[in-house]
């Protein structure tokens, strides 16, 4: 996938007042660079029925300006990948995926196509920029509407009219930017080191349209149903802030306060906003109907600031 790039430094939350910039009424000058994930195109007469059987969202009910969250898992239940999935125009479709995963994911879903008539490969040709607001379609892009509590847009496109659109914006944030988002509107993501550490419902899949428990089977459906009908989430996402020296990344664990031994959860995803300070989605479990404190690394270190979501998450 062709990467765009700029003159000048992206914009970072370090560097910002990121609270400014995520709410500025002006919505429509901020753009993202989106060179942390990979695009992937996905086409072929029996690509929509390929994808059904293999994710956990209804792909036919996608609509032509929608974003939609799928998880891919394995047998087990545990999440693979947490993908944005996107009709293409002129047929099939887009798959965005964090870059560490991409190959990987091609080669495991290559396997499964077998006489099927698909074809999954990076995107050669079109790149992507993330838009600050609602946008309406671009003149030469495909323009896709983001849910979450922070309003964005995917455009995709040819390289040329990309640029065109940066032309006109008057801030390019960076991709820890993106992240952030994705951390404040409590959307989660997976990466390499949180492969196969979560169930769907452990990191909200359930709460922000990631799952349909009503289409037919895919690879884990089984134990994803079971934990929704019969059994109770032990563990799920939460938004967190805290102080710490040392850098913070996904798949850390966390440990309850004062105690070394006791995991608590791990970290699904990190952002730096201020000299020693973090924004951070996790993964962490309930204890009598609530979140323990939870510390980073170890029981006698920081603890987490938890964060009230944009949306409701049961008590289970």
């Amino acid at each position: 996938m062709p990467l765009l790039r700029t003159q000048s430094t992206p914009m970072s939350p370090i560097d910002s007042d990121y609270s400014s910039v995520l709410n500025n009424e002006e919505t429509n000058t901020s753009g993202f660079l989106l060179n942390h994930l990979s695009l992937i195109s996905v086409s072929g007469s029996d690509a929509e029925k390929f994808m059904q059987n293999q994710f956990s969202n209804d792909i036919s009910g996608i609509s032509d300006d929608q974003v939609q969250l799928n998880a891919y898992c394995n047998p087990k239940g545990r999440v693979l990948a947490m993908l944005y999935l996107m009709k293409r125009s002129g047929g099939g479709y887009w798959m965005i995926v964090p870059n560490d995963l991409t190959d990987e994911l091609i080669k495991r879903l290559r396997i499964y196509v077998m006489r099927a008539k698909v074809a999954i490969s990076i995107e050669e040709e079109h790149a992507m920029l993330g838009l600050l607001g609602e946008r309406e379609e671009l003149t030469g892009l495909h323009t896709y509407q983001f849910t979450g509590h922070v309003s964005r847009s995917i455009a995709i496109g040819k390289p040329e009219p990309l640029y065109d659109e940066m032309n006109i914006l008057d801030n390019i944030l960076n991709p820890d930017y993106w992240r952030l988002c994705d951390i404040l509107s409590g959307l989660p993501q997976v990466y390499s080191p949180t492969v196969e550490q979560c169930i769907p419902q452990h990191i909200n899949m359930d709460l922000v349209s990631g799952i349909n428990f009503s289409k037919g089977c895919y690879p884990g459906q089984e134990i994803i149903a079971r934990l929704r009908y019969l059994g109770k989430a032990k563990y799920r996402l939460c938004t967190a802030s805290v102080v710490s020296e040392g850098m913070i990344e996904p798949g850390q664990a966390l440990f309850e306060k004062g105690h070394d031994s006791q995991k608590a959860g791990i970290v699904i995803d990190a952002v730096k906003t201020e000299k020693n300070k973090y924004l951070l989605s996790a993964m962490l479990k309930f204890v009598a109907g609530k979140h323990p404190a939870v510390c980073l690394d170890s029981g006698d270190a920081p603890e987490l600031g938890l964060r009230k979501l944009p949306y409701e998450v049961p008590v289970e």
